[in-house]
């Protein structure tokens, strides 16, 4: 009995030493979003956005700029760009901006963009907008809670229209803009992009940083269709 014992000792004295040098596992880190979106359901006026900025990006698709969606680093969709005065007024609409996440694009962040200049055209009373934005630079000073386009923040903005096929623009922001499908010649220097903190919270059901919507560290899956059809 001594024996089995002293045996059952030794054993012992040489396992526990390797157990205790075996490895600890920690656990990983949770990826930045969540690997299944749960949230699925909008408000209506963020929704009705997001669906209105969709329809405005299948227009956009057969413009002489569309191309340049596929090296965009971000875009801008407002739907419905109205006129906010009379001849002499302003302009004004709420959008959605997406920035490109290496293959995919982020869910949508909400903006607004107005101007005080003359605004559209005569005998225009909305129109459609697409802004590219295709700069590091022109990034930075968008993804700012307010930023002003001019010449005097040096990033270099260019309105094109029509669907005459690809040519090459070189610019910071490349602008497309229609009403009912007619090209316009809209002008967006002195225009003022804000952010839309209120409405994100009210997108994804809760106060978020603007980092984590173009991180995409929240979701929603209404946007889904939006950021399938900036892929195709």
């Amino acid at each position: 009995m001594r024996i089995l014992t002293a045996v059952a000792a030794a054993a012992a004295l040489i396992v526990a030493p390797a157990l205790a040098a075996k490895p600890v596992h920690h656990h990983r880190k949770p990826p930045a979003h969540p690997a299944v979106c749960s949230l699925n359901i909008a408000p209506q006026t963020t929704a009705t956005l997001v669906r209105n900025a969709t329809s405005t990006l299948y227009d956009f698709e057969g413009s002489s700029a569309s191309y340049l969606l596929k090296s965009a680093k971000a875009v801008l969709i407002v739907p419905n760009l109205v006129k906010v005065g009379f001849i002499i007024g302003g302009q004004g609409g709420d959008g959605v901006l997406l920035r490109r996440n290496g293959k995919v694009w982020s869910y949508p962040a909400f903006y607004s963009m107005g101007s005080p200049s003359l605004g559209l055209q005569a005998g225009v009373n909305s129109a459609e907008v697409v802004l590219l934005i295709m700069t590091d630079r022109a990034l930075a000073a968008i993804e700012e809670n307010e930023f002003r386009i001019g010449t005097e923040a040096g990033i270099a903005v260019l309105m094109v229209g029509g669907n005459a096929g690809a040519t090459s623009y070189n610019s910071d922001i490349v602008g497309w803009a229609t009403a009912k499908g007619v090209y316009i010649g809209l002008t967006i220097n002195d225009s003022t992009i804000r952010q839309r903190p209120e409405w994100n919270a009210e997108y994804y059901d809760h106060a978020v940083p603007i980092d984590d919507v173009y991180s995409a560290r929240v979701c929603n899956r209404d946007a889904d269709n939006l950021r399938a059809a900036l892929l195709r």
